[in-house]
């Protein structure tokens, strides 16, 4: 484990780029980093935490993680991310919330090991079609964007939790609560779409039930101290 955080740093030291085939996680939150090394050493690396700097490009290098497992790029200021990407195979949870992204590469599709995708806090208008091939994705939180329609291929992932607030959403995938059956949470709080339209949409009373129940197991657990 390499922990670098606060520690007011602009980029990855060299010394530890030497021996990144021995580490499995590294730290660097909380600095001043704008470039990524070259990450071709990183080939054990398991989880890479970049949070809270300064990077306003994901290169191509990002594919030469093959064990990565968790990457967090949340508050930086990133605008464009290489379609490589989707060459991390065993990607699971990617934040790539509070950037300064327009749009988001296809290749995110090809991560079929992503069961966990923010991407809260951003420019999007749209989100990747292909994204609907992560079967295994189960939280997605696109919330404050622009976005205006959730693709219908989204329907074939195993969504549990779908955040969309703050967006300009008119409408849902028609099959969304009828296909997405663990389904447990959506918000679409300050869209254009109303509540009376979900209410309508085939699955929602199957939906209600489990939204229902899943708070009910939380607050009889003592897990919750408000409903929401």
């Amino acid at each position: 484990v390499a922990g670098l955080r606060t520690q007011r740093l602009k980029a990855i030291p060299r010394d530890l780029v030497d021996v990144g085939d021995h580490l499995r996680v590294v730290d660097a939150a909380d600095n001043f980093i704008s470039v990524l090394p070259d990450l071709g050493t990183f080939i054990r690396l398991q989880k890479l935490i970049l949070s809270n700097n300064r990077i306003s490009v994901i290169g191509p290098d990002v594919g030469q993680l093959p064990e990565l497992r968790v990457l967090l790029l949340g508050n930086n200021r990133i605008e464009s991310i290489s379609t490589l990407i989707g060459k991390l195979e065993k990607l699971e949870v990617l934040d790539l919330s509070h950037n300064k992204l327009k749009s988001l590469p296809q290749g995110l599709g090809k991560i079929l090991t992503l069961t966990n995708l923010n991407v809260s806090n951003n420019q999007l208008h749209e989100l990747p079609v292909r994204v609907g091939n992560c079967r295994d994705l189960a939280y997605l939180d696109a919330t404050n964007n622009k976005l205006q329609a959730i693709p219908e291929e989204f329907c074939k992932c195993n969504l549990q939790t779908l955040l969309l607030d703050h967006n300009s959403i008119s409408f849902l995938p028609s099959r969304l609560l009828k296909t997405c059956t663990n389904l447990q949470k959506l918000t679409v709080h300050n869209n254009p779409i109303q509540a009376s339209d979900i209410e309508a949409m085939s699955g929602y009373i199957e939906f209600e039930k489990r939204r229902v129940g899943k708070y009910d197991k939380l607050i009889q657990g003592g897990g919750m101290l408000q409903k929401e």
